[in-house]
């Protein structure tokens, strides 16, 4: 079988009951929680978290190897 071009996968999930869902996705599938400790594994943080127009929070960090990331949540109509 030829390998695939595919190098990543990017899913995003909207969850009603959050905890719940983080979890699933870290205890029983055994997916790691990567942005609580990006900035202690060696990432640089670019900016500091803003609130866009769109109501999400963005935040900025180079991984060590130089690629940009851009994490964010959906935030509702309370803010923070």
């Amino acid at each position: 079988m030829p390998e695939s071009p595919v190098r990543e996968l990017r899913l995003a999930l909207t969850v009603d009951r959050y905890p719940e869902a983080v979890a699933f996705y870290r205890d029983v599938l055994g997916l790691p929680v990567l942005a609580g400790r990006l900035v202690a594994g060696g990432a640089e943080a670019l900016a500091d978290p803003v609130v866009t127009p769109w109501r999400h929070r963005n935040v900025r960090l180079r991984a060590p190897d130089g690629t940009q990331l851009t994490l964010f949540s959906v935030l509702g109509d309370a803010g923070w």
